[in-house]
């Protein structure tokens, strides 16, 4: 079997976790009244932007929910109610607390340690792995 480049195993990832998020979650927007979203309109949004996180973050199921295209892309991922949804959950709660740390009543992502070549290789192709599995 062929080696899987790192921007391969993300896509493969990537499309784990939306069919993991709609199976769990449906498919009406987490930050507004849409419902029954298909097609381009039901994307996965990022509670906290997949951009400022670390890669060990970037995939984490409980960063992610469904939401309509207005809110994710036109409207910046409605990240103030997004994250308020998420402080009221448990799973959601654990991953501000473990990826964030509040100040001045914001969650502020916290910094850590790049993670590259074989070390984000591995982290990518065991949690295909796993994610494959749920």
């Amino acid at each position: 079997m062929k080696k899987l480049t790192i921007p391969k195993l993300k896509e493969k990832v990537w499309k784990e976790c939306k069919r993991i998020i709609r199976q769990r979650y449906g498919n009406n927007c987490y930050t507004c009244p849409a419902q029954n979203l298909e097609g381009s309109n039901l994307h996965t949004g990022h509670g906290k932007p997949n951009g400022a996180l670390s890669l060990r973050y970037k995939f984490d199921l409980r960063n992610l929910r469904p939401q309509c295209m207005r809110c994710n892309c036109h409207l910046g991922g409605m990240t103030d109610i997004f994250i308020g949804k998420l402080e009221k959950e448990k799973e959601g709660l654990e991953f501000l607390k473990e990826a964030c740390f509040k100040e001045d009543g914001v969650w502020k992502i916290k910094r850590m340690e790049t993670m590259g070549g074989m070390q984000a290789w591995q982290f990518l192709t065991d949690l295909l792995e796993e994610y494959k599995k749920l």
